[in-house]
């Protein structure tokens, strides 16, 4: 994709998307002249598609492989390039439903040891090997798409990674003693990101656990990845200037204005297009940050997200009604 990205997130994995559903949300991006569709569908509540490898962690609802081919092939039919996202290693409640002996270790308030049901073992190689069959199997699907998004969101609470004494050990093996504990976890992002330029695919990953300023890791992030920048609503996430300064590119997800949140879930309300149209603009991201002029060439997109964390809170249909106006608010203010 050489052209700048205006999309639409959708969280299918918290609310199931029937294919009409889905082809709908399409007909709307075409319509409104955005060109990407991120389709983020596993997460806590669901993962929406049936894979051959592990068949087992398909929610009840979910889609077949051939209804998945129908949908992107139809997206590809209207100009609009997909962004798959299987979002490791947190968000991975279906998986460790059934493996859960894969989430990773963590001392409790009682000083008891328990396996997350959220995050994976990334020092277990039983359960990391399961991750890349899975992203081998979702390349499969998505043989045009040029871009993948990672996730490697919201793997634990960061600041508490003393917690987690796999995590420690593993990352005082690669760095020594001075390992802060994050080490092991940018070193397993660095390892799905090259997974992803070894198959010709450009990687995103969301930008919460990296270069931060509380947990500081000595492993960094790799340069071949793209970042989506969603918050700043922790003082410790890094800045947008600390990326834009390493020379990384952009999407902008300004969780401020483009958030749209099903029940209005963690104090976020749903965007309107007045509130687009007077306080957000293509450069401001989260936390009021703006891209200064030396790297607006950073900024290769921008995108509407819709979270299912409430996902009986709206059904598709008003959710497109929704969202409508906002896009086209959207797309007068990228287009000046």
């Amino acid at each position: 994709m050489s052209k700048k990205e205006l999309g639409v997130l959708l969280d299918s994995g918290r609310k199931h998307w029937k294919k009409e559903e889905i082809l709908a949300l399409l007909d709307l991006i075409k319509e409104k002249g955005f060109n990407t569709f991120q389709w983020h569908f596993s997460d806590f509540l669901g993962f929406r598609v049936k894979l051959d490898s592990f068949p087992e962690i398909a929610s009840d609802d979910h889609l077949s492989k051939e209804e998945m081919r129908e949908i992107i092939t139809y997206a590809e039919k209207l100009g609009i390039d997909i962004v798959p996202e299987f979002d490791t290693p947190g968000h991975l409640t279906p998986m460790l439903a059934k493996y859960p002996t894969w989430g990773v270790k963590q001392i409790d308030e009682n000083g008891e040891v328990k396996h997350s049901d959220t995050a994976l073992d990334i020092t277990n190689p039983e359960a990391k090997q399961a991750v890349f069959t899975i992203l081998e199997e979702i390349l499969t699907l998505f043989p045009n798409s040029t871009h993948f998004h990672l996730g490697a969101d919201e793997f634990i609470w960061f600041s508490k990674v003393q917690e987690f004494p796999d995590l420690i050990s593993s990352s005082q093996a690669l760095v020594g003693e001075v390992a802060s504990g994050l080490e092991s976890y940018v070193a397993y992002t660095n390892e799905l990101i090259d997974f992803m330029n070894e198959r010709g695919k450009t990687p995103r990953v969301w930008n919460d656990g990296f270069f931060r300023s509380d947990v500081v890791s000595k492993v960094e992030l790799s340069k071949n990845v793209e970042i989506c920048y969603w918050t700043k609503w922790d003082e410790a996430m890094a800045t947008l200037d600390t990326w834009l300064e390493k020379g990384y590119k952009m999407l902008n997800y300004n969780d401020n204005y483009l958030y749209y949140v099903l029940g209005e879930h963690s104090s976020y309300t749903y965007p309107t297009a007045e509130k687009v149209r007077e306080g957000w603009e293509e450069y401001k991201f989260s936390g009021e940050q703006m891209v200064p002029d030396a790297h607006k060439h950073q900024l290769v997109g921008t995108y509407l997200a819709i979270w299912s964390d409430k996902p009986e809170a709206k059904t598709p249909q008003e959710i497109l009604a929704d969202i409508s106006p906002v896009m086209e608010v959207m797309r007068e203010k990228v287009e000046g």
